[in-house]
């Protein structure tokens, strides 16, 4: 048998022994106040409501409609691998029509371009907003308007809601996890230069008397509540370059993943006994080909390279 026969001999016998494990993190929750909120009002479209207590959605009893727009920072309050599982929307409606009002389907939009909140708080209604806020007619006053006013489907926010709940009386109400809400929530954590919020519209709001006051991020009281579950996702498997056993020694080749430890251990059986460990390789800033080495007792046995 020549050099280079025994050579992939031993690579293989040894490869049949070599276990790569990978790690998931625990679920968590976390809970987040809005950023970032306003209301866009078709009564007053060039007024900014960026500072009042409370959002307007749905048709008022004037008719005039009101959409309400809402943004929650995800950047840094997350782990960069976090995969959603579940995600929700808690709002709290602070006020109706003295009517009562009619009850419709409030759905939320996913925001497709950017907005300004402003700082605008006289009354209900605003003020006259500065330049950059966002009012019914523009995403910043007087430089950049709304595809039209108020916003348009599928330009400023997207056309399919990723949530609806029914909405009537004065209480907290629930905008229950969808695939869409979790879509939602993902894209932002991966790509945060693209979160806008969310636009909540009543589905009737061109009826009379739709409208309702809904907490704003001013009143931590009854402010919106995004609460999320998730975990964190798998690493990745490290690829195996290559690996030997020459004597009593191995050696294994991997591309390491950036910030993450890796360990290499033995155990004689593979369904009992304490898992020893033999070399650890400590993070890398970046992704990094590593070769690591270490001294068996026996050529028996079975070898891991796990994440911790």
């Amino acid at each position: 048998m020549n050099e280079k026969s025994l050579h992939a001999l031993l690579t293989l016998a040894a490869t049949a022994f070599l276990i790569t494990v990978a790690h998931p993190a625990s679920g968590a929750l976390l809970q987040l106040g809005p950023s970032a909120d306003t209301t866009l009002f078709q009564a007053n479209p060039d007024n900014n409501l960026g500072a009042v207590n409370s959002l307007a959605v749905g048709g008022t009893a004037g008719g005039p409609m009101a959409r309400g727009l809402i943004r929650f920072d995800l950047a840094g309050r997350l782990p960069a691998n976090a995969k959603i599982i579940s995600a929700q929307l808690q709002f709290e409606v602070v006020k109706v029509p003295s009517s009562g009002g009619l009850g419709s389907n409030f759905q939320l939009h996913r925001q497709l371009q950017d907005w300004v909140e402003g700082a605008k708080a006289s009354g209900s209604v605003g003020a006259l907003a500065t330049e950059g806020e966002s009012t019914w007619n523009s995403r910043k006053h007087s430089t950049i308007p709304w595809s039209q006013p108020g916003g348009a489907a599928s330009i400023d926010f997207s056309a399919t809601p990723s949530g609806s709940v029914r909405v009537a009386g004065v209480g907290v109400y629930t905008f229950a996890s969808t695939p869409e809400l979790v879509a939602d929530v993902q894209a932002w954590v991966t790509h945060s230069t693209a979160d806008f919020g969310w636009m909540m519209i009543s589905e009737a709001e061109g009826s009379s008397e739709t409208a309702r006051r809904i907490g704003a991020r001013e009143t931590s009281e009854h402010a919106p509540l995004l609460i999320l579950e998730y975990s964190t996702e798998f690493v990745t498997q490290p690829r195996i370059e290559r690996f030997e056993v020459i004597t009593n020694e191995f050696r294994l080749a991997f591309q390491a993943e950036a910030n993450r430890a890796y360990q290499v251990e033995f155990r004689e059986r593979l369904a009992a006994g304490d898992w020893i460990s033999l070399t650890n390789i400590t993070p890398f800033p970046v992704s990094t080909p590593v070769l690591a080495a270490g001294s068996l007792h026996t050529r028996q046995g079975f070898l891991r390279l796990i994440s911790p």
